[in-house]
C-alpha cells in the first residue's frame, strides 16, 4: 500500500491553457506534479522555479505509441489525482474537414483518456487509498454542435464515461472517484488552436480563477458533474428544460459566428 504525505499530480495537455493553470494550482498547495504535453515552453520556465516538484515529459500524446509510455513513466510511481486535461477541436463544417484531424481528437479526447482512467481506476482501487480521476468535458455535454460535431461528440463520451465508473465506484462503497468538469467558456487559446483563427478578444473566466474555483471542488465533491461558476450552473439548470433542437440551433450560431470573426 502507497502512502505518504507527500502528494503526487498526472496532468495531460500540461503546457497550456487549462492544464497549465493546474500544474500551477499543484505546485502551489507543494504537490509533486507529473506533466505530459506536446510541447514544453511554459512548462521549462516553470522548472526553473520547481526544480525538483514538477517532472515533465515531451510526447505526442495524440500518438497511440506514447500511450503506453506514460504508464511505463509514472509505472512505479505514486500518484494521488489524475487531471485528464489534453483535447483538441476541429471547426468548421464536417464535409471541410478530413479523418487525419478526426482520428488526433479521438485518440487524444476518447483512447488516451479511456485508458488512463481505466489504468488509474485500477491502481487507485489496488492501493486502497482513494484516488481521483478528473476528466474535462464540457458545459453542453449533452447536445450536438455543429461546426464543432466531433468535438462535442467527443465531450458527450467523457461524460457519459465518466458518470457510469462513477456510478459503479459509489455502487461498490469505493473511495475512488471519477469526476467530470464542465467548463464554459475559459480564457484559452483552444479556438485559434482548433481553427486557426485568431481570438483577439478576451473571453470567458480566466485560467487562473477557473482553476482556482475547481480546486475547492475537486478535493472532495462526490458529485459526478462538477459545474464551475454562477453562471454556468444556471445554464445547466435551464438545459434540463430546453428541447435539444433549441439548444443545438444556439451552438450552431454562436460557432458559426466565431468563425466568421464577427
Amino acid at each position: 500500500m502507497i502512502n505518504s504525505e507527500q502528494k503526487y499530480v498526472l496532468i495531460t495537455g500540461a503546457n497550456d491553457g487549462i492544464g497549465l493553470g493546474f500544474v500551477k494550482y499543484f505546485l502551489g498547495l507543494g504537490w509533486t506534479v507529473y506533466a505530459f504535453s506536446r510541447s514544453s515552453n511554459n512548462l521549462e520556465l516553470l522548472k526553473k522555479q520547481n526544480e525538483k516538484s514538477l517532472l515533465y515529459f515531451c510526447m505526442d500524446l495524440s500518438d497511440e505509441k506514447n500511450f503506453q509510455n506514460i504508464i511505463e513513466t509514472v509505472k512505479n510511481k505514486q500518484i494521488d489525482m489524475v487531471i485528464n486535461n489534453v483535447g483538441v477541436g476541429v471547426y468548421g463544417e464536417f464535409v471541410n474537414t478530413n479523418w487525419e484531424q478526426h482520428q488526433r481528437l479521438i485518440n487524444l479526447n476518447i483512447s488516451l483518456l479511456t485508458m488512463l482512467t481505466n489504468y488509474f481506476v485500477k491502481y487507485f482501487t489496488q492501493n486502497k487509498n482513494g484516488g481521483r480521476v478528473i476528466n474535462i468535458g464540457t458545459i453542453s455535454a449533452n447536445v450536438p454542435c455543429p461546426y464543432l460535431s466531433s468535438y462535442y461528440a467527443s465531450k458527450i463520451y467523457v461524460r457519459s464515461l465518466s458518470n457510469a465508473v462513477n456510478w459503479e465506484l459509489k455502487k461498490s462503497k469505493s473511495s475512488v472517484r471519477v469526476l467530470c468538469i464542465n467548463p464554459g467558456v475559459v480564457d484559452t487559446n483552444f479556438f485559434t488552436s482548433s481553427s486557426g483563427k485568431k481570438n483577439s478578444k478576451k473571453t470567458g473566466i480566466p485560467v487562473n480563477k477557473f482553476v482556482e474555483l475547481c480546486g475547492k471542488k475537486i478535493f472532495t465533491s462526490n458529485k459526478d458533474n462538477i459545474f464551475i461558476g454562477t453562471k454556468e450552473n444556471i445554464l445547466h439548470f435551464f438545459s434540463l428544460f430546453i428541447c435539444v433542437k433549441l439548444q443545438e440551433k444556439i451552438l450552431a450560431k454562436f460557432q458559426l459566428k466565431r468563425l466568421q470573426n464577427k
